[in-house]
């Protein structure tokens, strides 16, 4: 099944688990396990906080490769690389705080065959973001996961206004997920960025 035919598809419907007998083996058991990613993957998506707007559709949508390749540093370079490394479908949510203030949230699923994709992301992805911020920027790590981390940018312009950011990425599983929050409302408290975060993660 091609990458976008994936994507594209709603809800997953779960095989039924055969009988053990005399032709079961431990590799069996594990390739037919279940997990709540193999559902639909938007389901796992953080909801917004009271008071905030979804922009877009409220249960999430989809994300071509396309698309999401797009917003990269180095389109191209991302494209290849998502396109070789097994990925399965990108999953989205996106809300509104205030006037100015909008959070992103991605889970990109890598699928079951491809060892450690989601990490290998996380871990490319963090490599990256330390080294764009200048100062080598470790961030903050999220509470309970094994590499998840936290970074809140200073102030940017943006068409001449301040311009906030943080970005939040861990992984669990085969998903990966990339968190952007951006405001020209004013800074972003590292406390407000850890919180979207970390109930994200605690939902893979």
């Amino acid at each position: 099944m091609s990458v976008k035919a994936d994507q594209a598809q709603g809800d997953i419907v779960e095989p039924k688990p055969a009988p053990v007998d005399d032709r079961t083996s431990a590799r069996s058991i594990n390739a037919h396990r279940w997990t709540k990613s193999d559902g639909d993957l938007r389901k796992l998506l953080a909801p917004k906080p009271q008071g905030a707007r979804y922009e877009g559709a409220s249960e999430g949508r989809w994300v071509s490769i396309v698309e999401f390749a797009a917003e990269a540093e180095s389109p191209t370079r991302m494209f290849r690389y998502l396109s070789n490394s097994g990925l399965r479908r990108i999953a989205s949510r996106q809300w509104r705080q205030g006037a100015g203030t909008y959070v992103t949230i991605r889970l990109i699923q890598f699928r079951p065959t491809s060892d450690h994709r989601a990490l290998d992301f996380v871990e490319e992805q963090s490599g990256y973001t330390r080294e764009s911020s200048g100062e080598g920027d470790a961030g903050e790590p999220i509470p309970g996961s094994r590499n998840g981390t936290v970074w809140v940018y200073g102030d940017d312009t943006l068409g001449g206004r301040p311009y906030y950011r943080a970005k939040a990425l861990a992984w669990r599983g085969d998903v990966a997920m990339e968190i952007w929050l951006a405001s020209v409302d004013g800074p972003i408290s590292p406390k407000e960025a850890m919180s979207v975060a970390k109930e994200q993660w605690e939902r893979l």
